[in-house]
């Protein structure tokens, strides 16, 4: 099988995304493995349907853009189609918290959510960094599941008229592939070391005790997610938990009314209030319509 490593890791671990984007994923993935072509824009269209470009000064406001599928480490999916990932956000994040020149901090997210894998750290990153300077979470037009996890520890939450939060959760995928397999006329043996080490490959049917160990993992990353919302947002898990979706995206009025975000404003106005005022401001926000207009934005 081709990319069985990617195949391999994407079985091997739960996602924070929406479940149509985690779908995609795995749609990709079959195609790729059964040795298919996929050309660029579809792959883009899977992970993301922006790049992230980098950091954007305008001003003294320093705005990071976390566009695509989050994961720890950038792969090759994650490469192909502008993908971001934890590692280089904390890095760039570093970054400007030491630059002097950077007063203000803007995430820019447009992101399905991701992986887990290195969100609770990244999250508590941002967390610690707002002691230090101002960090403001932008949902432009979405933030969802990872990304959620990640905006909500900003020192205040946008989001777009037209956008969207939440999708809080996380889950996980098996494929019984044995009747396909048995129909193609394959039968594969897989030879383990330990009883739970071939439990969650394809060719073999899911059982019952291992659905329970994945569905235990899937309810303590839930309880990290959970956790740090609150730690990041102030209120408590009780809150979250029945006011905040369960699992569904929230439209901006009804974000705003459950406390999820703090405000709805355009981007562009987001920058407007953020900036200096007088002449600066005005050719600040000259500069952001004009990254905007670019497509840069």
């Amino acid at each position: 099988m081709k990319y069985a490593n990617i195949i391999g890791a994407f079985y091997a671990q739960p996602w924070a995304v929406l479940p149509a984007k985690l779908a995609e994923i795995r749609a990709f993935l079959r195609i790729k493995a059964a040795g298919g072509d996929i050309d660029p824009q579809e792959i883009e269209a899977v992970a993301g349907s922006r790049r992230s470009d980098g950091v954007q000064m305008i001003g003294r406001v320093a705005v990071l853009p976390i566009m695509g599928v989050i994961s720890q480490r950038v792969g090759m999916m994650e490469r192909a189609s502008g993908g971001v990932s934890t590692e280089e956000i904390g890095q760039t994040l570093d970054s400007l918290v030491a630059d002097k020149q950077v007063k203000t901090i803007v995430m820019a997210f447009d992101s399905p959510g991701g992986s887990v894998a290195g969100l609770p750290e990244l999250a508590a990153k941002i967390r610690a960094a707002r002691d230090q300077k101002r960090i403001v979470g932008l949902a432009d037009p979405m933030a969802a599941s990872a990304a959620y996890w990640l905006i909500s520890q900003a020192s205040e939450i946008v989001v777009t008229p037209s956008g969207q939060v939440g999708s809080i959760g996380v889950i996980s995928a098996h494929d019984d592939m044995t009747a396909a397999m048995e129909q193609a006329g394959i039968k594969t043996t897989l030879i383990a070391s330990a009883p739970h080490k071939a439990e969650l490959y394809p060719e073999n049917v899911l059982s019952e005790e291992a659905k329970a160990d994945l569905q235990a993992k899937v309810n303590q990353y839930h309880a990290m997610f959970v956790a740090d919302i609150a730690k990041g947002r102030g209120i408590t898990e009780t809150n979250i938990n029945k006011n905040f979706g369960g699992g569904r995206v929230l439209l901006a009025k009804d974000a705003l009314s459950a406390g999820m975000v703090d405000r709805i404003m355009s981007a562009e106005q987001l920058i407007t209030r953020l900036s200096a005022t007088s002449e600066g401001e005005r050719n600040s926000r000259a500069r952001y319509v004009g990254l905007v207009e670019s497509g840069i934005l």
